[in-house]
């Protein structure tokens, strides 16, 4: 990444917009676990991952039509401008789809099989893969304290996951499913961010490419091993009200992530959703009746504790940035 790019992510206007575009998004997603643990259990996690795309999909157009005609014109005024090109960087969706198609698909296998409180701390992993992807990546660096921190975040969920005794004791396959699945987030989102950073691409069309081409991947890994009978589940009102549900929160949570990682690096972005497993375990609380146990909520205490000193030590090195580009104008 270039300098005149690092300083586009770092300067606080950005900062501003990606922090507002992340607390958006962390409201979104702390309704996903929820929903899908309470989601109708007939429907195949391939199935369900399909509508909710093509779903999706559906509802980002309205959004990405007037976005991309508004984008074409100002390509038109700026001829420097980076533009995508569909054949020179299809490749990367494909990998994105693929990538993603699998994730979507163990993230709703995971939450269905592991408790709602449970799997979101586990998700939480998602800032050590972050932290390390931005570092190898995307040459956004990590402090000394950072990493110390996600030591922390580490030791924590290996404390809550084996119930504060830290050694090996059965975990539930969805937790271990859920575990992998930042992972492949990661990835996603280390391939896409150059293509916004560089506005070759706006968040509504990443969004619509990586639906449409993760629900190719799905229709057909569904239909090579599921009869075509199943199909007809989707038409039952409780199934169709659980798909329009997560469908919605994955556009709202989708666009506005999208926006944040824009206009600021992975980790940070990630780190403004530190306190989803909590507002996520209040909802379990009221809606699914789950009882939080000491040592998740030990757990959710050290984590979100850390999550938040990354993010603090990320402003401070964007504000010192910041002042450092000021003194040079």
């Amino acid at each position: 990444m270039d300098s005149s790019l690092q300083e586009k992510s770092s300067n606080g206007d950005n900062f501003k917009r990606g922090f507002l575009f992340g607390v958006i998004t962390l409201i979104a997603v702390s309704f996903q676990p929820i929903i899908i643990s309470s989601s109708p259990e007939e429907l195949d996690p391939i199935l369900y991952s399909l509508f909710l795309v093509i779903i999706e999909a559906l509802l980002v157009l309205p959004i990405m039509i007037p976005e991309s005609i508004k984008k074409r014109a100002k390509s038109e005024d700026n001829r420097n401008r980076s533009k995508f090109e569909f054949k020179r960087d299809l490749w990367r969706f494909i990998v994105i789809g693929g990538v993603f198609a699998l994730a979507q698909v163990l993230f709703i296998f995971g939450f269905r099989n592991s408790d709602a409180i449970t799997g979101s701390i586990a998700v939480k992993s998602a800032i050590i893969f972050m932290l390390i992807a931005g570092w190898i990546f995307l040459k956004e660096k990590a402090s000394k304290l950072q990493i110390f921190m996600t030591g922390i975040i580490i030791i924590s969920l290996i404390f809550v996951l084996t119930e504060g005794s830290l050694n090996n004791i059965e975990i539930s396959s969805g937790t271990i499913i859920l575990l992998f699945v930042p992972l492949l987030w990661t990835i996603g989102h280390t391939l896409t961010k150059p293509l916004l950073l560089k506005d070759m691409i706006i968040p509504s069309q990443v969004i619509f490419l990586r639906t449409f081409i993760v629900a190719i991947f799905l229709f057909i890994a569904y239909f090579t091993t599921n009869p075509l009978d199943q199909f007809l589940l989707i038409i039952k009102p409780e199934n169709i009200i659980s798909v329009l549900l997560i469908a919605g929160t994955y556009v709202v949570g989708h666009y506005f992530w999208y926006s944040s990682i824009k206009h600021i690096d992975l980790a940070m972005a990630t780190s403004i959703q530190a306190i989803q497993p909590i507002l996520t375990s209040i909802m379990a609380a009221l809606i699914l009746q789950e009882i939080i146990t000491i040592f998740q909520l030990v757990g959710l205490i050290f984590i979100t504790g850390s999550i938040f000193v990354i993010f603090s030590d990320k402003f401070r090195i964007s504000k010192m940035k910041d002042e450092m580009v000021k003194e040079k104008q």
